[in-house]
């Protein structure tokens, strides 16, 4: 491939990059304006994991990660605070490398690496929880809240399925 080729490929790729960043951003944002029914800490529908899914299938691994752990950041300095950035980041960090992971082995679809993605999540962040607070029955709420991540990953797989089969005009590096 010629390097000009490869240069404007690049560039698509960051502009492209770029643009997960921002949808998922605004997706935090707009998950902390909606207010959920359920009184359980921790539970979130994750409508930014659909940029970060997006983007792993179709600009591939490393474009996943800046993108999830970009927002993370962002996200916790404009909207959260330091403190729920360190647990979104010890989830989000988790849940990515799962879901390059399960999406790498060909073994599984959206909704799988979705759902792995989601439950991975939950398990970094009660994980450090337990670690925080120095007690482990922090633990007695994963079974609920693996429950609310397999619900959540399954609608978000399903979105992010959709979005992946009609974006073929956005081109990809892959």
């Amino acid at each position: 491939m010629p390097t000009h080729t490869k240069a404007i490929t690049s560039v698509r790729s960051i502009t492209l990059g770029a643009m997960f960043i921002v949808i998922a951003l605004v997706f935090s944002y707009i998950e902390n304006l909606i207010p959920l029914p359920i009184p359980i800490p921790g539970i979130k529908l994750g409508f930014a994991n659909i940029a970060v899914i997006v983007a792993l299938y179709r600009l591939g691994a490393k474009f996943a990660v800046v993108v999830n752990i970009a927002r993370i950041i962002l996200a916790g300095l404009l909207f959260s605070g330091i403190s729920a950035m360190l647990y979104a980041l010890a989830g989000g960090i988790l849940s990515v490398m799962v879901m390059i992971i399960l999406e790498k082995s060909n073994k599984f679809t959206t909704f799988g690496v979705s759902v792995g993605g989601a439950s991975a999540h939950i398990i970094g962040q009660i994980l450090l929880a337990a670690c925080v607070i120095q007690n482990s029955s922090i633990l007695l709420m994963l079974p609920v809240l693996l429950i609310s991540a397999v619900v959540s990953g399954i609608i978000i797989g399903f979105i992010s399925r959709l979005l992946i089969h009609n974006l073929n005009n956005v081109p990809s590096d892959n």
